[in-house]
C-alpha cells in the first residue's frame, strides 16, 4: 500500500489531548484526600505502620520507652490498561477532531482509576486487608490498647441513623446525622487509648448520587428548614460531599477524615504513569490493517491506610 493512502496521525496532538484530560480527571476527584499518594519501584510495596507516638507522663526518674510496633500492609501493583482500535479511513474522515478526543478520554479513565478502585473497596467488590487484619468496613477494629472499635454504623451505634425514610434523608436528618457520626469518630483510640481523632478538622462526604442535594445543604447551609440552626455550621470544621456514582446502596453514606497524612484512609502507589501510545505510521500493524492501535498503561496499587478514618454509616 503507497504510504501516500495512509493518514499521519497527528501524535503531539494526541498527547496533548492526553495530558490535558488526565490533568481534569485528576483534579476533579482530588483522590490524594482519601489516599496516602505514593512511587513504586518493584512488584508491590510493604508500609509499616509503627505504633503511634507515646502520650507524655509525668516524670519520675527514668524515662518509659515505647517499642514501636511491626504491623504492617503489603499493596501489590496491578497491570491496567485499555485501547481503542481506529480504522485510517474514520481518521481520515474525522473532520470535527472527535476521533482524537475519544483518544483523549484513555487519559479520563487512566484519571478516575484510583477513585474506581476506592468505591470497589466500599462495595467490598476487592478487600485488601488493614494493619489489624480486618478488611475496611469491620465492627472488630482492635490494635494495641485501642480496645475493639467499629467503623460500620447504625442507629445502635448513633441513634440519629434512624430517620423517618432510610432511602429519603432531609437535609435536617442529614445535617443531625452528620454532627452525630463526627462526634462518634472522636471516640476512636488509638493503640495507646488515647484519642485517635484529636486533630480532626477536615473531612469528606462520600453519598448516594440522588442523596447529593440533601447532603449539600447539610453542611453549607446556616439555617435549615423552619428555621433551625444548622448543628453542623456550628462544629467549625470543613466537610464536603461527593457523590459515589458506583455506589448502589441508597441507605448507606460513608464519611472520611482527610486532613491527616498519618491517617489517611487509603494508600495508592504508582510505579508506571498513565501512557498513552499510538501505532507507528510505517508499522506492519497499520500497512497491513488499515488501522491503527492507540493503548493507554498504568501500573498501580491501592491498599488500605488508617482504617478508623473511614466510617459507614446505614440509615434505617
Amino acid at each position: 500500500m503507497p504510504a501516500g493512502d495512509l493518514f499521519v496521525l497527528n501524535r503531539q496532538a494526541v498527547r496533548g489531548e492526553f495530558a490535558k484530560n488526565l490533568e481534569q480527571a485528576s483534579r476533579a476527584v482530588e483522590i490524594g484526600r482519601l489516599c496516602l499518594l505514593t512511587r513504586s519501584s518493584g512488584a508491590s510495596e510493604r508500609y509499616g505502620f509503627g505504633d503511634s507516638a507515646p502520650a507524655l507522663q509525668k516524670f519520675l526518674g527514668k524515662r518509659k520507652k515505647k517499642q514501636l510496633g511491626s504491623a504492617f500492609v503489603e499493596i501489590a501493583n496491578d497491570e491496567w490498561d485499555s485501547s481503542i482500535d481506529l480504522r485510517v479511513k474514520d481518521l481520515r474522515r474525522d473532520q470535527t477532531g472527535t476521533i482524537r478526543r475519544r483518544i483523549g478520554e484513555l487519559a479520563t479513565r487512566a484519571g478516575y482509576l484510583p477513585w474506581r478502585l476506592v468505591q470497589q473497596i466500599l462495595l467490598g467488590t476487592i478487600a485488601p486487608v488493614a494493619y489489624d487484619g480486618k478488611v475496611l468496613i469491620s465492627a472488630t477494629h482492635s490494635y494495641g490498647n485501642s480496645g475493639t472499635q467499629t467503623n460500620a454504623l447504625t442507629a445502635t451505634e448513633v441513634p440519629t441513623l434512624n430517620i423517618a425514610t432510610a432511602n429519603a434523608p432531609t437535609p435536617a436528618e442529614c445535617a443531625q446525622m452528620i454532627g452525630d457520626v463526627l462526634g462518634y469518630m472522636m471516640t476512636y483510640k488509638d493503640d495507646e487509648g488515647m484519642p485517635l481523632h484529636e486533630t480532626a478538622s477536615q473531612f469528606l462526604i462520600v453519598c448516594h448520587a440522588k442523596h447529593i442535594g440533601s447532603f449539600n445543604t447539610a453542611v453549607k447551609a446556616n439555617v435549615l428548614a423552619g428555621g433551625a440552626n444548622n448543628p453542623v455550621a456550628m462544629q467549625g470544621v470543613s466537610i464536603d460531599v461527593v457523590p459515589g456514582l458506583m455506589l448502589t446502596d441508597d441507605t448507606k453514606f460513608r464519611v472520611f477524615r482527610t486532613d491527616s497524612e498519618n491517617v489517611k484512609p487509603f494508600i495508592f502507589q504508582t510505579e508506571v504513569d498513565p501512557v498513552v501510545a499510538v501505532s507507528p505510521d510505517d508499522s506492519d500493524y497499520v500497512r497491513q490493517n488499515k488501522r491503527y492501535e492507540a493503548v493507554c498503561d498504568y501500573e498501580c496499587g491501592i491498599g488500605i491506610g488508617e482504617p478508623l478514618s473511614a466510617l459507614e454509616c446505614t440509615m434505617s
